[in-house]
């Protein structure tokens, strides 16, 4: 059976404390079926091959259990606290799989849990990022930067981070927090980091940069970034620290032509619009640009247009 042999090979990699022998077995056949059982099963692989990184981290047996419980839960039913320790006990195996005494399971446990996960976030994420690398054969040539961020209901007085900013959720009346996230092209996430909600955006290159080497990020690597952050300073921040990037420019070019002997190149989107591509150059600068249009794009923002200049006669 292709489910037990999975579990046989975790098994393997963190010892009969966290899925005794008889188990296997049983695991395979009431816990692997379906899609549930699959996100299951990978969010336990992803959570158990760090296991003794917590170990050796200062975690205890039962600390590294009840984290190795917190992420498969939360992996496998993303809800609050409260909802993720009923789930876990009363509709799931979770605990048979990491060993952990459902009894003593509470949300004030998944509580103090989490904080003590982030207090190795560092480390954790270091290990994650070379264990994909490993697992997956990957390379990280190229790499996504972004940020977002959330709000807060409450007040949060004493916050060294929640500030007032710019709201993506057009919550204007709520502090926030920024999240930075660092990806590949697969998915695997190399670096993440919570800063001030009122940063700028263009602020925030300047840390993740120094740690793209620890996390397994090697030179010359293409670093994908927004026009936000693209600033002069920044861009010149990645080149001097030896790698590239690809963005959209904040200005716009006005004399460039485009390169000779250069095919134009057609793309199709998921949505199934066109996109046209095309190598251009200028005078004044050294960098490799691409003019992108997209029929689509134009229509859209010519309707906006249109739709604005017509408020604006209503309104005369």
């Amino acid at each position: 059976m292709a489910t037990y042999s999975c579990i046989e090979e975790i098994r393997h990699c963190i010892g009969s404390a966290i899925i005794p022998d008889g188990q296997c077995r049983h695991l395979a056949t009431q816990q692997c079926k379906g899609g549930r059982g699959r996100a299951y099963l990978l969010s336990g692989v992803g959570e158990i091959t760090a296991y003794p990184l917590l170990l050796s981290a200062g975690f205890t047996q039962e600390q590294a259990a009840l984290a190795a419980t917190q992420v498969i839960g939360r992996a496998v039913y993303p809800a609050s606290e409260l909802k993720t320790a009923r789930w876990i006990q009363e509709n799931s195996a979770v605990c048979e799989l990491t060993g952990y005494d459902m009894g003593r399971l509470t949300k004030d446990k998944l509580y103090k849990s989490a904080l003590h996960l982030y207090e190795v976030k560092e480390v954790l994420e270091k290990h994650l990022s070379r264990r994909t690398n490993e697992l997956f054969d990957l390379e990280d040539k190229i790499i996504l930067y972004d940020l977002t961020n959330t709000y807060f209901e409450g007040e949060k007085r004493n916050s060294k981070l929640a500030k007032y900013g710019r709201s993506k959720e057009k919550r204007s009346d709520a502090k926030l927090v920024v999240l930075a996230l660092v990806v590949n092209v697969e998915g695997f996430i190399k670096y993440s980091s919570v800063l001030e909600g009122n940063i700028a955006d263009c602020n925030t290159l300047s840390a993740m940069i120094e740690k793209l080497a620890a996390h397994t990020v090697g030179p010359q690597a293409v670093v994908v970034l927004d026009a936000g952050i693209a600033t002069e300073e920044n861009l010149a921040l990645i080149e001097k620290k030896g790698y590239k990037y690809l963005c959209v420019s904040r200005s716009r070019l006005k004399d460039y032509e485009a390169i000779p002997n250069r095919f134009t190149v057609l793309l199709d989107t998921k949505s199934k619009q066109t996109v046209r591509l095309k190598s251009v150059t200028t005078s004044k600068n050294t960098d490799y640009y691409l003019e992108v249009k997209s029929p689509a794009k134009e229509k859209k923002e010519e309707s906006m247009k249109c739709y604005i200049l017509n408020i604006y006669g209503d309104s005369l």
